[in-house]
């Protein structure tokens, strides 16, 4: 008898290993596409919500004689869908528009994929 490096599996079950291996795959693929249509509704979700509270911003300015307010807590404003505060700048000379933008899915300036900012003027990751 000679001696093996480790236990084999019978015959018969050795056969299910590829369609495991198959079926594994195809479970990752399917946890992948629907975890990346996830992201892209939420995505959605934070664009739009962005573009609201620049309009909401708009029309206090023109109910306050062009001044936007300091900060957002004059708006009822929520969270983003990853539950983090909208960030807002007032407008500036530099900047004659008000920012308002999320942190993305890491709450972190900065970032790419998931974990881009997204801006309400401008395409998700560009800088401020």
């Amino acid at each position: 008898m000679s001696e093996s490096s480790g236990p084999m599996l019978p015959r018969r079950k050795r056969r299910y290993v590829p369609l495991l291996l198959l079926v594994g795959l195809l479970a990752y693929g399917f946890v992948r596409a629907v975890r990346h249509r996830f992201f892209q509704m939420e995505l959605v979700h934070a664009q739009n919500d962005l573009l609201a509270i620049a309009h909401d911003l708009d029309e206090f300015a023109k109910a306050h004689s062009g001044q936007y307010p300091p900060d957002l807590s004059v708006l009822v404003t929520g969270k983003d869908p990853w539950r983090h505060e909208y960030m807002y700048e007032p407008p500036t000379p530099e900047h004659p528009e008000p920012r308002v933008w999320s942190l993305g899915a890491d709450g972190k300036p900065g970032g790419t994929g998931e974990g881009a900012d997204i801006y309400n003027h401008e395409s998700p990751g560009s800088p401020r």
